[in-house]
């Protein structure tokens, strides 16, 4: 199979998007970034004021001369509480290839998730997984005859 150009392979990437996901892909130079706003939630407790957001997204990296790409991710999530029992606050970020599930409801007096009106009594869902944004765009690479470069461990050691 003769491998598509880059262009092409950006199309079929951007051809991924639409109402229904939950991601956004876009393309620019020689990459293709895909990001995902999973949780972006404020609410109030008992006696406290919470906010919790979780990110996510991947960055695919082109070579058109040898017909192979390069990615990495990157999840990142905060969360902070203010209360009588003062403040805090948490943040993590994970870089790297990663396949990640997870999935949760948040309850809460004004809460408010995404931009969405705040509900006097209401419930933060949300369900994410890697695996919705990654196999699509690295399935779309494959068919247009693409494949992943190979790290330095598996050119080390995978060749003969």
């Amino acid at each position: 199979m003769t491998p598509q150009t880059k262009a092409d392979v950006q199309q079929a990437a951007l051809a991924l998007n639409g109402a229904d996901k939950p991601f956004v892909i876009s393309a620019t130079g020689d990459q293709i970034a895909g990001k995902w706003n999973v949780l972006d939630a404020k609410w109030y407790g008992i006696i406290s004021q919470n906010k919790a957001d979780q990110n996510y997204s991947i960055t695919v990296t082109l070579d058109e001369a040898t017909h192979t790409y390069t990615y990495s991710e990157v999840t990142t999530s905060s969360s902070s509480s203010v209360g009588l029992g003062g403040f805090s606050y948490e943040k993590s970020t994970f870089k790297g290839k990663q396949y990640s599930f997870n999935a949760g409801t948040l309850l809460g007096l004004g809460m408010q998730n995404k931009g969405s009106d705040p509900q006097a009594v209401g419930t933060a869902t949300y369900s994410f997984d890697t695996g919705q944004i990654k196999k699509p765009l690295l399935d779309a690479l494959a068919q247009a005859g693409w494949s992943e470069k190979p790290g330095f461990f598996k050119r080390l050691f995978g060749r003969k």
